[in-house]
């Protein structure tokens, strides 16, 4: 029987995104294919659904992932659950207006709005990382050293902190219709979201399959984690250079977009390719030790040694 009748915050967040998915998905889809909105409101539509989709469900499964994770891994119950409180609802509220500051042909007072709210998300996302930090905070390094799962969650926090800043300070105009908005999308996806997923895998296979607390072979634990962590800073880096290239190439109206812009950036997309690589590699580590815990749980199963 329980005994908190509070939720925990996990359970806010995976509640939100799972409520939230269908609401989006039907709102864009009603607008989009039900009443043919023109194509200015279109472009709107497809912005606002696309942040929803990476600042609240995508964000909010991992932070749901982050605050289960991270006390389990240190030993500690979760601190400053009212601050987590605050964060929820800011996130809510805030978090689903910053996906259209790069649009254009639309009123100025979209962009203009949804650039303060890439400015105000940084205060929910700050007031949900404080309690984790706060967690964690004298067992970092020991739970750094035994704990993939962690490791895992510290860079995911790490990214989701750095993407907010990043995408305040240069989401504006400047970089605009340039790759710089890719990056963004990149990060949440397959850093924050992913690396927060990868880590509870790493705690939640070995658990079901041979009752052990870490997957068998810590090497490929390792390569996992380090190939994603470089995998993650080399898309994240070489989209955000190319924007940037991109960006430059367009406020100057001598320059070939072509050239500069399209050529001229091959070097950082050759990174970005070198980073999907490193995903690909990490994503493979991470099956080949799935595949030797199954190994061990059908030799248990069938009664021989783990």
């Amino acid at each position: 029987m329980r005994k908190e009748r509070e939720l925990y915050p996990s359970h806010w967040f995976l509640l939100a995104a799972l409520l939230w998915f269908p609401w989006i998905l039907s709102t864009a889809q009603g607008l989009l294919l039900g009443w043919h909105v023109p194509g200015v409101v279109q472009a709107v539509v497809a912005g606002w659904f696309g942040n929803n989709l990476l600042q609240i469900v995508l964000t909010g499964f991992a932070v749901a992932v982050l605050y289960y994770f991270v006390p389990k891994a240190v030993g500690r119950p979760l601190a400053n659950p009212a601050l987590t409180q605050v964060g929820f609802w800011l996130l809510l509220l805030v978090g689903g207006w910053g996906g259209l500051s790069q649009l254009s042909a639309v009123p100025a007072w979209i962009p203009a709005v949804s650039g303060a709210a890439n400015v105000l998300v940084i205060v929910p996302v700050i007031a949900l990382l404080i309690p984790l930090w706060q967690t964690a905070d004298g067992s970092i390094s020991d739970a750094w050293k035994a704990s993939a799962t962690f490791r895992f969650m510290a860079v995911a926090a790490f990214l989701l902190l750095g993407v907010t800043v990043r995408t305040a300070i240069f989401g504006g105009h400047f970089t605009q219709f340039t790759l710089f908005a890719a990056a963004r999308t990149d990060i949440i996806v397959l850093g924050v979201f992913g690396l927060a997923a990868l880590g509870a895998l790493h705690y939640i296979v070995p658990r079901l399959t041979t009752g052990e607390d870490n997957l068998p072979s810590d090497g490929l634990a390792d390569l996992s984690f380090w190939a994603g962590i470089f995998g993650m800073l080399a898309v994240g880096i070489g989209f955000s250079l190319a924007g940037l290239g991109q960006a430059k190439v367009n406020a100057d109206a001598t320059k070939d977009f072509l050239v500069n812009g399209v050529s001229g950036i091959a070097g950082a997309l050759q990174l970005v390719t070198f980073g999907y690589g490193a995903l690909a590699l990490a994503a493979l580590a991470f099956l080949a030790n799935f595949a030797l815990a199954v190994r061990r749980c059908c030799a248990a199963c069938c009664g021989g040694a783990r």
